[in-house]
């Protein structure tokens, strides 16, 4: 029986909670997909979709690449400039 999590996205600390801080908050993962894309507002993100076992999305989270401190200002344009 897959159970959710409602606590899946870590604060405002700019990153998604890993796969083993969520399978011990009792939901079942089948798998999770990063990949890049680009926004309205100009920006590059990082998107980052975790699926339980039915395949259904338990948390979809957006990390801005280039404003998150995380991350560091410069990816985007080093991105544009490959």
């Amino acid at each position: 029986m897959c159970k959710y999590c409602d606590n899946l996205y870590s604060g405002n600390s700019c990153e998604c909670l890993n796969l083993s801080d969520i399978a011990m908050n009792g939901v079942d993962i089948l798998g999770s997909m990063s990949y890049l894309t680009d926004k309205d507002d100009g920006l590059v993100y990082l998107e980052t979709v975790v699926m339980d076992c039915r395949g259904e999305i338990i948390t979809h989270c957006s990390i801005k690449i280039g404003w998150c401190p995380v991350c560091g200002n410069n990816i985007k344009s080093n991105m544009n400039n490959s």
